[in-house]
């Protein structure tokens, strides 16, 4: 980030302020002109230079004003490309911004590739393509896409095309909520009933599964559901037991399940998490909407794996996160991608570190060397894994493997995050 800054500044020193925003993205590092020279003036200046002599202080002043300028607004960029959890590819070379997908396959037939930056990927289901690709389809070949804004596109045989799917922006949320994935600096504790659903998502059925984690020697857990209006309590001997319905959950009205184990220790005890761990019910016609969008999918001629990604796209555009997970964990899909995708669900979203660790160390023992992409984005999600589980050696691992596989893909702001991750680790380590 340290290179961007200076570019960012010296281009405004160059431009003037008055052209900034028309500058500001085609920086190219080109030496400046100091803007203020030497005075080879006298200390005692005669009259009838005053005029240059103001003239020159007021170059200065604009001079100063450019840079502090130039200083905020470098501040502001960094705040807002903030480290969110997005996927992307870059070109070898070239210290870019990670792209931000716009689109996932969700099926294919015969011989189908990618064809990204010079090079060709292999496509598993549920790869994920970004602005710039070209999708290519031998003889007898298919490639159906699922674009982020749910739309769906076919490739057919024999042919060659550019991703077609619309642009996408990062998607803006409301800091505070499970709407919006917090950023993994968290530590973790396994030794507590911490809640695995419902946690920061929405629901559909008023009558939810509760589930939480086991702890040994525990015999009998005190469950309790609280919300405006609710206040529902009970004891059970398993992780598990479904909600009555009564007192009836409210639609869009946030709800806490919380557990207590009989050897003391409560599922309160988990780390606090940016927007908590609470679940609200889905407005009923809203559920409606999204059950009739789902029928429809379920009509489709596509095999089973790609409807049912196809379904967890649309719950989790709904912030349905734990029915995405559902889904995508019993569609029997075997894939780096997918197994990626789910961790990310339970990382970024749930705040589920056990579970994360579980689906990443899936997708990575799987993954497709030539997919640089796919591996390096797998190698920091576990680096980040780790961190929250108080494993330093292993984070250190897994981010000194990302950060060379970021170094060739050349994503600069990723390179930058990674070093702050490392020092981050290895300043607590000492």
């Amino acid at each position: 980030m340290k290179g961007r800054i200076g570019l960012i500044i010296k281009y405004i020193n160059r431009q003037g302020i008055n052209s900034l925003s028309n500058s500001i993205s085609p920086l190219k590092r080109t030496k400046m002109p100091d803007v203020v020279t030497k005075s080879s003036s006298k200390m005692l200046v005669k009259s009838r230079f005053q005029p240059t002599l103001a003239i020159r202080q007021r170059i200065y002043s604009l001079a100063v004003v450019r840079r502090i300028t130039a200083f905020a607004i470098t501040i502001f960029l960094v705040i807002i490309n903030s480290n969110s959890p997005v996927s992307g590819i870059g070109i070898k070379g070239e210290n870019l911004p990670q792209p931000i997908a716009n689109g996932q396959i969700i099926q294919t037939t015969g011989d189908v590739g990618i064809q990204r930056n010079g090079h060709t990927i292999h496509p598993k289901i549920g790869t994920i393509i970004y602005p710039g690709d070209k999708l290519l389809t031998a003889n007898e070949s298919q490639i159906i896409v699922q674009c982020a804004n749910l739309s769906t596109q076919s490739i057919s045989a024999g042919k060659n095309q550019a991703n077609t799917c619309p642009s996408e922006t990062e998607e803006t949320c409301t800091p505070g909520t499970y709407k919006c994935p917090h950023r993994g600096e968290i530590t973790w504790k396994s030794n507590i009933p911490y809640i695995i659903s419902p946690r920061r998502t929405a629901i559909l059925n008023d009558k939810p599964i509760l589930r939480w984690n086991p702890v040994p020697g525990a015999k009998v857990y005190t469950v309790n559901v609280e919300g405006k209006g609710v206040k529902w309590t009970t004891k059970v001997g398993d992780t598990q037991i479904i909600y009555p319905g009564e007192p009836p959950l409210k639609p869009d009205t946030p709800y806490l399940l919380t557990v207590e184990a009989d050897t003391g220790v409560s599922s309160l005890d988990e780390p606090v998490s940016v927007g908590g761990i609470n679940f609200t019910l889905l407005e009923a016609q809203k559920a409606q909407e999204i059950r009739t969008q789902s029928a429809q999918i379920a009509q489709q001629s596509w095999n089973e794996e790609a409807k049912a990604i196809a379904v967890a796209n649309l719950y989790s555009k709904n912030s349905l996160n734990g029915e995405a997970i559902a889904t995508l964990e019993s569609s029997g899909i075997h894939t780096a991608p997918i197994y990626r995708q789910i961790g990310h669900r339970y990382f970024y979203y749930l705040a589920l570190i056990p579970q994360a660790k579980e689906y990443y160390t899936k997708a990575i023992t799987i993954a497709d060397s030539e997919d640089i992409e796919e591996q390096t984005q797998i190698q920091y999600s576990l680096g980040k894994v780790e961190v929250a589980l108080g494993n330093k050696d292993e984070a250190v691992r897994w981010f000194t493997l990302a950060l060379k596989g970021y170094q060739m893909l050349g994503y600069s702001e990723q390179i930058d995050e990674v070093e702050r991750q490392l020092r981050g680790v290895n300043s607590d380590g000492k």
